[in-house]
């Protein structure tokens, strides 16, 4: 699919009223800054209901895991037991960003989506996208909610509380 074709299929969406929550994932191979970058101009053009800027998580099972392993790029075999797991902790090495970056990245990248101004500006295409005044006032609810939780979840403990940590 080339961009101008995505591009038409979320005009033609939104032509609908239907209003997208977008989430994309960053890590992969190619990810770097300008990932998040072009991707945030997408969704500020595209004016989302609201969006995710996720990082990749290696599930064990997956390709992506095994490969990762193969490669010697997890941080951790198991890195979900680990009693320092934290929400937006990144397990395994990026071949482009490190952790620390990829990390830092989603949540900047977050935080830009979810300025006033950025919520505003949507909000006013929204109007205009729909006369229905539940999903004008669910926008504001979840834009508001995210500008000011963006930061809050990062840290909080997923690891280690877990019961196949004891075994």
């Amino acid at each position: 699919m080339k961009l101008g074709e995505r591009d038409a299929m979320v005009d033609r969406i939104h032509q609908y009223g239907i209003s997208i929550y977008a989430s994309f994932v960053f890590g992969f191979d190619h990810d770097s800054e300008e990932s998040f970058t072009q991707n945030l101009l997408f969704c500020e053009k595209h004016a989302f209901f609201v969006t995710a800027f996720n990082h990749l998580l290696a599930f064990p099972g997956t390709e992506t895991y095994h490969q990762f392993q193969q490669e010697g790029r997890l941080l951790s075999d198991k890195w979900w037991l680990e009693d320092d797991y934290t929400f937006g902790t990144i397990s395994f090495k990026s071949k482009q960003l490190t952790p620390e970056q990829l990390r830092a990245l989603c949540k900047k990248y977050k935080m830009k989506f979810f300025t006033f101004r950025s919520i505003w500006r949507r909000g006013l295409i929204l109007n205009e996208r729909t006369k229905k005044h539940s999903a004008r006032l669910v926008f504001w609810l979840m834009n508001l909610l995210f500008h000011f939780e963006v930061d809050k979840r990062f840290g909080i403990p997923l690891g280690g509380h877990l019961d196949e940590a004891r075994k």
